[in-house]
């Protein structure tokens, strides 16, 4: 028999959702503050957008520890847009990815390859977690294109 989900099933999903892009963000971070990566980000001129999405990524998971505790004590939250976070932090690492992509095709090196190719093994290791963590469901892949290594001459 099916049934529609109760409200707060769907107030979960929503806010798994938005914890998993969190912690795949992070995980991003880290990897770009590896030494070797850090050096790439600062040769590509990436320091800034970076930072931005860090800044970014910071700001959302305080709003949503906030609207965590405020519906813990059933308070009503109307002032959090979460939604304008991930928002936000999708469109700086869409930036990113434009930049790498466009040095990757203009001046293509294999500093540049190999940051590409740490990216994606980051974003392929934490679909994949947050694709197996889901009931019975896959990944979803979003709007945002990975980066691809270009071959370097």
């Amino acid at each position: 028999m099916q049934r529609l989900p109760h409200p707060s099933e769907q107030t979960h999903h929503r806010s798994h959702e938005y914890t998993k892009q969190t912690a795949e963000t992070r995980g991003m971070l880290a990897v770009l503050d590896d030494t070797e990566n850090a050096a790439a980000v600062a040769t590509l001129g990436l320091t800034e957008e970076v930072e931005a999405l860090r800044e970014a990524n910071a700001a959302f998971e305080a709003k949503f520890l906030e609207k965590t505790e405020e519906m813990s004590a059933r308070m009503v939250q109307s002032d959090v847009k979460s939604e304008d976070a991930v928002a936000e932090a999708n469109a700086l690492y869409e930036d990113i990815v434009q930049t790498v992509n466009a040095y990757a095709i203009v001046q293509p090196t294999d500093e540049i390859n190999t940051f590409i190719a740490s990216v994606n093994g980051l974003v392929g290791t934490y679909s994949g977690i947050a694709g197996s963590s889901s009931k019975g469901g896959k990944a979803e892949g979003g709007d945002t294109p990975e980066p691809e290594p270009e071959p370097t001459e």
